[in-house]
């Protein structure tokens, strides 16, 4: 079996109108969404076996917040250009690269690009991804090359404004 967590970043500050997309950091209110999520995720055992992660600033402050409560090193964290401005192929391409002994990926990376994908793969619609969002599906499969539409059963969705953990 495996299992996919689709992360989207915190909430991004537009502070700085000098900086270009990629450079966007996390806000404060992304700030205390990553951590909160990563918490969640660790509560709910959802550990990564490899996080992957777009090379934007705010998906890589996401990643590492979130890393660091599940005891994941940061070091660790895999940057993917390809999950930056990406096409639905792009990151399903991307993962179905990924090594077979892995059983569990997180990609932390932007809407809208995360929710068409989770909906690409889900059993049932996932009707959005606010920010610092997740989404875990599972996956009847032992290869990520067989990944393939419609197949992913929603194991886990969380948000910073719901109340609890779960469905």
């Amino acid at each position: 079996m495996k299992q996919l967590t689709l992360i989207r970043h915190g909430k991004s500050s537009w502070d700085d109108p000098t900086l270009g997309d990629i450079d966007r950091p996390l806000g404060p209110r992304g700030l205390n969404e990553a951590p909160l999520m990563g918490q969640r995720l660790a509560a709910g055992g959802l550990l990564p076996d490899l996080i992957l992660c777009s090379p934007a600033c705010r998906t890589l402050d996401t990643a590492r917040l979130m890393a660091h409560k599940v005891g994941y090193s940061p070091d660790r964290i895999r940057i993917e250009k390809h999950l930056y401005l990406a096409s639905m192929a792009d990151m399903i391409a991307v993962l179905h690269l990924q090594d077979d002994h892995l059983d569990h990926l997180w990609l932390v990376g932007h809407n809208p690009d995360l929710l068409d994908l989770a909906n690409h793969f889900a059993q049932q619609p996932i009707p959005k991804l606010p920010t610092a969002a997740v989404c875990t599906l599972g996956f009847n499969v032992g290869c990520w090359h067989r990944l393939a539409a419609g197949q992913g059963q929603r194991q886990f969705y969380d948000s910073p404004k719901r109340k609890g953990l779960g469905l």
